[in-house]
């Protein structure tokens, strides 16, 4: 039987450093909408397919934020490991082999919420049971709380 203890990182701190400038990592994550969570369709085939579903207690829910260079964050999960990154590739969200483009910026998006930006301003967005990529702006459907899992 595993314990898991859960608690809510408040968008200030996260944007601000809740983990030290020191620390490599920030550490294992949900990233959810409103109602759902980022999550990694676990079927055989499509094993690279980020989708969002109810949020439980699973591998595939469990992403590994980790500080980079310059205020940027990889996101790896913790069912494919260190070596799968969130990436987009023909505008579509994706898992992917790291290669070290696969770089995001945590934005504070008010309310305990963070914006996740890629690149020239585009945030990653729910749309209906799919993660997207947008031109960043206020909209509901790009503001991700970061619960940490201890």
């Amino acid at each position: 039987m595993r314990l898991w203890i859960v608690f809510v990182l408040v968008a200030s701190g996260v944007a601000s450093g809740v983990a030290s400038a020191d620390s490599p990592a920030l550490g294992f994550k949900t990233l959810a909408t409103a109602d759902k969570c980022l999550d990694i369709l676990k079927d055989g085939k499509k094993n690279n397919q980020p989708i969002l579903s109810e949020c439980e207690r699973v591998a595939t829910q469990r992403w590994k934020v980790t500080r980079l260079a310059r205020g940027y964050v990889k996101l790896t999960t913790g069912w494919l490991g260190d070596q799968w990154c969130l990436d987009i590739i023909d505008e579509r969200p994706l898992i992917a082999r790291c290669r070290g483009g696969q770089q995001w910026k945590l934005e504070t998006a008010g309310e305990g919420y963070v914006r996740l930006v890629r690149g020239d301003n585009r945030c990653l967005q729910s749309a209906k049971d799919q993660p997207t990529l947008a031109a960043c702006g206020d909209a509901p459907s790009q503001r991700w709380k970061l619960t940490s899992i201890l």
